[in-house]
């Protein structure tokens, strides 16, 4: 099998080589790096979905596989009838609704109104969904397919609504301020009173009774009720039933399985509750801001996000077969701005901007094995003559680490060497540069730093053909043959380079809006212009892959390929993260 791999992304590569670059696998963090904000269960499995169009089903709520949206926007929620899973949100400046009778196929519609949902169900033949449209004010929808959508202006709805439960012949949506209006059919409403001024997140119904969950300023509240007319306050910061110390205060996402009641919030514990009155606080062991909740499969599974150190935002899942004892599904390594990917010695090592390197013997498997603190940044990764080389800075001094099995590193950057952003290989040395600082050295442990006056501007590196070809800011392009002089070539244009690779007889530059070609790295033309930032290119299977991030209307993973160099094609991709690096590991 060939592989091609992108920020920690795989893509598996068989005999239709070009085909197979439009399946691209998330391989780290898991079961992605962004936000999942809800979570359904139906037809024997649950899915999430979250930012960047993230969808990810499981059958336990502990293994989680990668679904392909099509889509790079915010997903708002999900809910499952007849059927059928309804996602929606929004992708770009429109509303979109996705429906799909298994998880993973996806069928996409546009329209204004999925953009403000908060949340559906589907009862009485209906997908019900409420929310607030703008400026318009709150609003409740229905639809009997999830595609064609009907608003019931005549609703007497107020204040926003949050969330919305059927049961016992009856919908109850509940919203700001405990706002909570009832339908026995999902057109006609009418408010009754909830004996609370918390701002309700979710609600629920099971055990014959409805629960809903909430809060405001700090100030937690679970309210029952049996019809979804009359409500009882049962949990607060007012009522004997509160536990105390509270772990946290604020109350998201309300299920119920199995005979239990669960809420989560932002935080580090859960509630349950076998009768919706009396309620129990339960430690999860890790701090997440869970948003969404279901049961299924003797699971309860909630989903939202963290915040780690150093600002690292990744998604959370945890699980639980009672709603006691939680376990938490994230995996991987959740790590701040992967910037460079080397692959060599039957391993991959990338670095990031925090001085973190990663190594994997797989591609999937990813593991931390050098840490060398948070001033440290490391922009570039490479293996060559069989050594890597991680390039980057510490505060005002470059970073030049060598090893030679990608997990034990020495720094041998000279006294007084400035950040570097690129390292390679050729005419017996090696090369470590940034603008017009170049390093070099016969042996990867012993260099010499030299200020070269025909050097500029150098962003990216490589060696082919007996010379060095480096470009970088401005439109730079140049090449040399022992890596210290340097001559200019003509560019066609002034973006600025980011990366540089060569293949099928032909070399390709990629940065901030443009890719262009040369035969002989000495006369070069524009191959392709686009809304993108390519940060990475490389060749291999006889096929270039550039990597980077569309700069509008949001920065969004791009990936493009090339069989010559000169006509490109966009591809699929089901991550919402940036892209920086893409390398191929030669294997058949």
């Amino acid at each position: 099998m060939k592989t091609l791999l992108s920020l920690i992304a795989l893509a598996a590569i068989g005999n239709a080589f070009a085909d197979a670059l439009d399946h691209w696998h998330w391989r780290n963090p898991l079961p992605t790096s962004l936000q999942l904000h809800d979570v359904a269960f139906g037809g024997g499995q649950f899915v999430a979905i979250g930012n960047g169009g993230w969808i990810v089903s499981s059958i336990n709520g502990q293994d989680w596989t990668a679904r392909s949206s099509g889509l790079q926007g915010w997903l708002n929620g999900i809910a499952y009838g007849d059927g059928s899973f309804l996602a929606y949100g929004y992708e770009e400046t429109s509303g979109v609704f996705l429906t799909s009778p298994d998880g993973v196929t996806w069928n996409a519609s546009t329209s204004a109104i999925a953009a403000w949902l908060r949340d559906v169900v589907y009862g009485q033949g209906l997908y019900v969904g409420v929310g607030e449209a703008g400026l318009e004010g709150p609003m409740i929808v229905t639809s009997p397919d999830g595609r064609n959508w009907t608003n019931q202006t005549s609703v007497p709805v107020l204040k926003r609504l949050n969330g919305i439960a059927f049961g016992n012949g009856t919908f109850a949506a509940v919203g700001d301020r405990g706002f909570i209006v009832t339908s026995p059919d999902g057109l006609n409403w009418s408010e009754t009173a909830s004996g609370t001024d918390r701002d309700l997140r979710g609600v629920i119904f099971g055990n014959g009774i409805f629960v809903a969950a909430g809060n405001r300023s700090g100030t937690s509240v679970i309210l029952t009720s049996i019809d979804g007319m009359v409500w009882t306050p049962v949990w607060s910061l007012n009522t004997a039933a509160a536990p105390e110390p509270l772990t946290f205060l604020e109350l998201d996402a309300v299920s119920y399985g199995a005979g239990v009641f669960v809420a989560t919030g932002p935080g580090h514990a859960a509630l349950t509750s076998v009768d919706g009155a009396t309620w129990t606080e339960h430690d999860l062991g890790v701090d997440r801001v869970l948003e969404g909740i279901a049961y299924g499969n003797g699971y309860h599974a909630a989903v939202g996000w963290a915040v780690l150190r150093e600002g690292i935002i990744t998604s959370a899942v945890v699980s639980s077969a009672d709603g006691s004892t939680w376990t938490d599904r994230t995996g991987g390594v959740p790590t701040l701005g992967v910037r460079g990917l080397a692959v060599g010695d039957g391993r991959y090592v990338t670095a990031n901007e925090r001085g973190k390197i990663l190594t994997s013997t797989t591609g999937s498997n990813w593991s931390l094995t050098t840490e060398l603190g948070i001033t440290a940044n490391l922009f570039g990764t490479t293996y060559a003559n069989g050594l890597f080389l991680a390039v980057g800075r510490e505060g005002n001094n470059g970073l030049l680490l060598v090893s030679s099995n990608g997990t034990q590193w020495t720094n041998r950057a000279p006294s007084g060497t400035p950040g570097l952003v690129s390292a390679t290989y050729g005419n017996g040395r090696f090369l470590a540069l940034r603008g017009s600082t170049v390093l070099w050295s016969t042996n990867g442990f012993d260099w010499a730093k030299t200020n070269s006056s025909s050097a500029t501007n150098l962003n990216a590196v490589m060696f082919n053909e007996a010379r060095f070809v480096g470009v970088g800011d401005k439109g730079t392009l140049q090449t040399s043959i022992d890596g210290l002089d340097w001559a200019t070539q003509s560019s066609p244009t002034n973006s600025n380079f980011r990366g540089i690779a060569f293949g099928n007889g032909r070399y390709v530059a990629v940065g901030q809006r443009v890719i262009v070609s040369s035969a002989d790295a000495v006369d070069w033309s524009i191959s392709q212009t686009g809304g993108w930032d390519l940060q990475g290119v490389a060749f291999g299977g006889g096929t270039f892959v550039a990597v980077g991030f569309a700069l509008s209307p949001y920065q969004r993973s791009f990936i493009l390929t090339s069989q010559d160099g000169i006509s490109w094609r966009a591809r699929a991709v089901s991550s919402g993260g940036l892209l920086w690096s893409v390398a191929y590991d030669g294997q058949t």
